[in-house]
């Protein structure tokens, strides 16, 4: 139905971040100013430079019921992308649920957007057996069976917040298993690091934001440092437009 109404391509849900790549190499990476270009072939240049994670440095030995980490990694390619993934979950999804609590018979569209958009997100993270609830429970809402929503949605709850809770104490985890080491105190973040954040949202580049932000997190600051947490939750959520715009209006000067 796309391709017949003018579209290029069609990728079907769970993305494959192979065949994005492919179609946006095809599609779109010719199209781009010289200036983004370059900017892609650096990146990619420090991507391969960068030390092999992919085996999972810091998920290696943890597991967490009803996610499979591995195949996670793998999709991604990259542990530090599925971990940023996996927080963005674990922060947008309660609100997500809120949204499923109430069932109504006159609100099911409604109701079908929400579990809709919570099994695209536990698929994303390669939690399928609750992708495979969500997903029946939006085939009972699309057909209007509403007794059967209302009989099944307490489960595909219990399901959820469960597997919220242990992916949270699989993230705390990973936190306290990082070397602890006294941070270095400086006057206020560094304006370049900043000025390179703002670059890297404005082109959604998340290899760049991480390693930033690692640069950032290295210390504490006497005033300022309120901005760095901040920046944190936003990656975490993938605002990276709020970033942008915040920091659009931070003096960045060195």
């Amino acid at each position: 139905m796309f391709l017949a109404n003018g579209f290029n391509s069609f990728i079907s849900k769970p993305i494959d971040i192979i065949k994005l790549d492919s179609a946006l190499n095809k599609w779109i990476r010719d199209k781009q100013s010289a200036e983004t270009l370059a900017m892609a072939e650096l990146e990619g240049q420090n991507l391969s430079a960068a030390p092999d994670v992919s085996c999972g440095q810091a998920l290696g030995g943890f597991q967490a019921e009803g996610i499979d980490l591995p195949g996670g990694i793998s999709r991604y390619g990259e542990e530090a992308v599925y971990l940023q993934i996996l927080r963005s979950f674990a922060s947008n999804t309660p609100e997500l649920l809120d949204k499923l609590r109430s069932p109504s018979p006159g609100e099911l569209h409604d109701y079908v957007i929400a579990v809709h958009g919570l099994n695209g997100a536990s698929l994303g993270i390669c939690a399928n057996e609750l992708g495979k609830l969500a997903a029946r429970l939006e085939a009972l809402a699309r057909a209007g069976d509403f007794e059967a929503v209302q009989a099944e949605n307490d489960f595909l709850l219990r399901t959820a917040d469960a597997l919220l809770d242990r992916l949270n104490g699989l993230l705390q985890t990973v936190r306290d298993s990082s070397p602890a080491t006294r941070k270095e105190l400086m006057p206020r973040p560094d304006g370049a690091l900043l000025q390179r954040m703002l670059d890297a949202s404005k082109r959604s580049m998340t290899s760049v934001i991480e390693d930033t932000l690692a640069e950032l997190e290295q210390y504490d600051y006497e005033s300022g440092g309120e901005i760095v947490d901040w920046i944190r939750e936003q990656i975490d959520s993938l605002e990276y437009r709020a970033i942008v715009q915040r920091l659009e209006g931070v003096d960045l000067t060195p």
